[in-house]
C-alpha cells in the first residue's frame, strides 16, 4: 500500500514487484541514482498510474526446501513421530517458545503455560549446511507472466544437484489468475506443461541458483 496525497491517485494495480525494487523507486523519486547491478527496477510508472509498465520477466525467490517452514510450531503439532517430552497439561494452556539444542540446532518447545511443563519437542535440521549453500536441496519458487498477461507460479520442493534451475526440477504450476490461492497444481495440462518449458529457459537464461540465500 502506497499513500502519497496530492500525487499518486487512488488505484489498484495487479503490477507484480518484490522488495529489491523498493530502493530504485525510492531512488528515482528522490531524483538520486541507484547502485549498478542490482536485481530491482523502478515501479514509478505503475505508482504514477501507469497500467502498461512492461512485467518484469520473472520473479524468484529460494528457501531451505520442503512445503512447511522450518521454524513452524504446527510442524511440531502435526509430526509427533519425530518429537519427545511428556504429554497432559495441569489445565493450563499451551505455548510455544523457540530455543537452541545442545546440538546447536533450532528447536520449538511445546510447554503448559501455567507450570511451565515441557509437553514436546522438535530440533530441525540445520539450514546452513554446504548443502543448502550450494542449492541442493533448496526449493525455489518462481513467478512469471506470459505475453497474454497471465500470471503463474512455479514450486520446486527441492532442487537437483546442480544447486541450479533444471528440467528435471519436479516443479509444480499454478494458475495465478484463476487460482490465487494455488490450490491445483496444473502442471499435467497443455497450459501448465507451457508455461514450466518456459520457465526453466527463462531461469536458465538468467543463470540463478538454487542457494538459500535467505538462511
Amino acid at each position: 500500500m502506497v499513500s502519497w496525497p496530492g500525487t499518486i491517485k487512488p488505484a489498484v494495480s495487479d503490477f507484480s514487484w518484490a522488495f529489491w525494487d523498493f530502493m530504485p523507486t525510492i531512488a528515482e523519486l528522490a531524483g538520486a541514482t541507484p547502485a549498478a547491478g542490482i536485481d530491482g527496477i523502478s515501479i514509478v510508472p505503475t505508482l504514477m498510474g501507469s497500467t502498461t509498465q512492461t512485467p518484469k520477466p520473472y520473479l524468484f525467490w529460494t528457501w531451505p526446501g520442503g512445503r512447511s517452514n522450518r521454524a513452524s510450531p504446527l510442524d511440531a503439532l502435526e509430526d509427533h513421530s519425530s518429537t519427545s517430552g511428556t504429554s497432559g497439561t495441569s489445565g493450563g494452556g499451551v505455548g510455544w517458545r523457540l530455543e537452541q539444542s545442545s546440538a546447536g540446532l533450532a528447536m520449538h518447545v511445546q510447554y503448559d503455560t501455567v507450570t511451565g511443563v515441557t509437553l514436546h519437542t522438535r530440533e530441525y535440521p540445520s539450514v546452513a549446511s554446504e548443502g543448502y549453500k550450494k542449492g541442493k536441496g533448496a526449493g525455489y519458487g518462481v513467478r512469471t507472466t506470459d505475453a497474454a498477461g497471465t500470471k503463474w507460479k512455479g514450486v520446486v520442493e527441492h532442487c537437483g544437484q546442480t544447486g541450479r534451475p533444471s528440467a528435471t526440477d519436479e516443479i509444480e504450476i499454478y494458475n495465478l489468475d484463476s487460482d490465487p490461492f494455488e490450490k491445483t497444481n496444473v502442471n499435467g495440462t497443455e497450459a501448465g506443461k507451457t508455461t514450466r518449458a518456459a520457465m526453466v529457459a527463462l531461469l536458465a537464461d538468467a543463470d540463478v541458483e538454487c542457494a538459500c540465500f535467505q538462511c
